[in-house]
């Protein structure tokens, strides 16, 4: 495993486990790459995977921060996943739809 990604792991099982919590700052950089023992380049990698995946917002200027809408079944979020939710989403929908105008209503 590549070493932003062990990180980038590390940091999803401290939000699984709640170690980290939806609005809680992240270490800077720097901490992060001492405590794992890897260039300051490598966490920047780790984060931007993470911020992608939905599990960490960037604020410019101030830190990275858990977000309010982690994954809630520890998968990661990718815009294919929010894509093929709505799109089953929206076949339900139309199944229920269709149901509902076949049905009569006795009275």
């Amino acid at each position: 495993m590549a070493p932003s990604e062990r990180v980038a792991e590390q940091i999803r099982d401290d939000i699984r486990q709640r170690r980290l919590k939806p609005g809680d700052k992240l270490p800077p950089h720097k901490e992060v790459a001492s405590k794992y023992g890897i260039a300051i380049a490598t966490v920047q990698k780790a984060l931007k995977r993470l911020e992608e995946e939905g599990w960490v917002v960037p604020r410019p200027s101030i830190g990275v921060f858990v977000s309010d809408n982690i994954p809630t079944d520890g998968a990661p979020l990718t815009l294919t996943a929010v894509a093929d939710q709505v799109a089953q989403l929206t076949e339900a929908v139309a199944d229920l739809k269709r149901k509902v105008d076949g049905m009569t209503v006795d009275r």
